[in-house]
């Protein structure tokens, strides 16, 4: 049988270092002896180590040679990975190919055009994202149908056209934890990249997530966030100081409060931790991308799911309390729990075990397998 090709596309051409999910994705065609993925990208050297997860690859200087060199390459399929502030590019391929699927990652539609601007400096991905829409290729997504349907109805598109694939887990990085003793001081994991708090309330949850924080330490509950080098080095750069001066402040004078820096694809580094925070603790009715996030499986849930972490979610992400709720993997949360976390947390260590158990069988059925890629698997066929 003839291999079936597929061919890959990060945003813009270009790897985003904190999305992981090409990398997953690749671990599992590597599995299937039926299909040859080459990977189509910009050439980058501070990437190179990214070659490692596709046996094939292709090399070009910029975005026009990866247009002109997608359109002589013979495949059954590619997929693109689109992010905001690279959605123009995503159109541009839209308008261009037909077999293709597009891997998007947010897209905050309840934010005005005006808005968008002045938090982004751009809002040339609201022509990107339309021509993509529009285009009637298949989107893939992180967001359930009540989110998508809303895109539906406003872009007169197919219920069709989106399907549901959120980040999911890779077996290769399931860890099992030596120490789940639930001691009384409680450790919380906020793993992510960490924002700014200078947005705008009403258009970024980091104010929201940091103030918290702050209130969980306060409540002498520890709670470390755990980014990748790159912002790492970014927050604790001496030229970045006035910027991230709050969070800095809590690291060196907060005995609760900590950022320390993580490693892709190492869950080893979170062993002992009790709950991982996927997302904004406070629901704030006025913040689009709170609103936006409570739609969305966002991908910090599969790293804390490997790391073999139950989670910690507030009750309005629907997306997500649904899944903690279903497999019992977690807890859940209001906004006025934020006041007395230590009484959510109040559980026996049997219960915590049972928790960290449920957790270790979700993750299995939650991973990259033939029923869980099947929207990609259906379009080869």
């Amino acid at each position: 049988m003839e291999k079936k090709h597929i061919v890959i596309i990060p945003a813009n051409g270009v790897f985003i270092k904190q999305d992981l999910t090409l990398h997953k994705i690749a671990m599992f065609f590597k599995e299937c002896s039926h299909i040859k993925v080459t990977v189509l990208f910009i050439k980058d050297e501070s990437q190179i180590d990214i070659l490692s997860f596709f046996d094939n690859y292709i090399h070009v200087p910029d975005l026009n040679a990866l247009v002109e060199e997608l359109k002589n390459l013979k495949y059954d399929l590619a997929i693109h990975r689109c992010w905001m502030h690279r959605y123009k590019f995503a159109g541009i391929l839209a308008e261009n190919f037909s077999n293709m699927v597009f891997y998007i990652k947010d897209w905050f539609d309840e934010m005005s055009k005006e808005e968008y601007k002045f938090l982004f400096k751009t809002d040339e991905d609201y022509e990107g994202i339309k021509k993509l829409f529009c285009s009637k290729n298949k989107v893939l997504s992180h967001y359930g149908h009540t989110y998508t349907n809303k895109l539906v109805k406003k872009y007169n598109l197919s219920k069709k056209q989106f399907m549901f694939f959120p980040e999911y887990c890779s077996k290769e990085n399931f860890h099992f934890r030596t120490n789940i003793s639930y001691s009384n001081e409680k450790k919380l994991l906020y793993a992510a990249q960490i924002v700014s708090t200078s947005k705008p309330e009403n258009l970024s949850e980091a104010k929201q997530i940091f103030n918290t924080m702050k209130k969980f330490t306060k409540q002498k509950v520890l709670v470390d966030f755990i980014t990748l080098p790159f912002n790492y080095d970014r927050i604790f750069d001496p030229l970045n100081q006035e910027v991230w001066a709050d969070y800095l402040y809590e690291h060196y004078f907060n005995e609760y409060f900590k950022i320390k820096k993580g490693i892709a694809f190492d869950a080893t580094i979170f062993q002992e931790y009790h709950f991982g925070i996927p997302g904004g603790l406070y629901y704030n009715k006025k913040d689009v991308t709170c609103i936006n996030a409570c739609n969305a499986i966002t991908s910090k849930i599969s790293l804390y799911l490997e790391a073999g972490i139950p989670l910690l979610v507030n009750k309005k992400w629907k997306e997500l309390a649904k899944l903690v709720v279903e497999n019992d993997i977690g807890i859940l949360v209001n906004n006025d729990d934020l006041d007395n976390i230590n009484k959510k947390l109040r559980i026996s260590q049997k219960r915590y075990i049972q928790l960290v158990e449920n957790v270790y069988k979700f993750r299995e059925k939650f991973t990259y397998n033939n029923k869980t890629m099947k929207p990609i698997l259906e379009m080869l066929a």
